[in-house]
């Protein structure tokens, strides 16, 4: 029963990752920047957002692997950023986008409960 159960939680997430690389396919082709690094570290800061906001919620097992380890693992990508970090050629632009995403990250976390703890309260 139990190996069951694990191939139901292997599929949801398998479709939460397919939905979440076509929206991220969607996002860097509707979104006019062109500069690559810019673009991911947005998707990655929205994905951060997003996922702290569903993180408050009491989602069963099947929704929490659909769309925090599914759509949100495959809509941000840090192997990306840091393949673009390493091949980038400015140094300060690289550090930028970096503190950027760390610090961006936490201060998306923090606004996406806020903003739950008052609509929801």
């Amino acid at each position: 029963m139990k190996l069951k159960e694990e191939g139901k939680i292997i599929l949801v997430v398998f479709l939460g990752g397919i939905t979440g690389g076509l929206l991220r396919l969607i996002f860097l082709n509707t979104i006019f920047i062109n500069n690559q690094l810019l673009s991911i570290t947005i998707i990655n800061l929205l994905g951060t957002f997003i996922l702290a906001f569903v993180s408050e919620f009491d989602f069963n097992n099947y929704w929490q692997s659909f769309l925090k380890t599914g759509v949100l693992g495959a809509f941000t990508s840090f192997s990306t950023i840091m393949i673009l970090f390493n091949t980038e050629k400015n140094l300060l632009k690289t550090i930028l986008f970096l503190i950027i995403s760390i610090f961006g990250g936490i201060l998306m976390t923090k606004v996406a409960r806020k903003i739950h703890g008052k609509v929801y309260a």
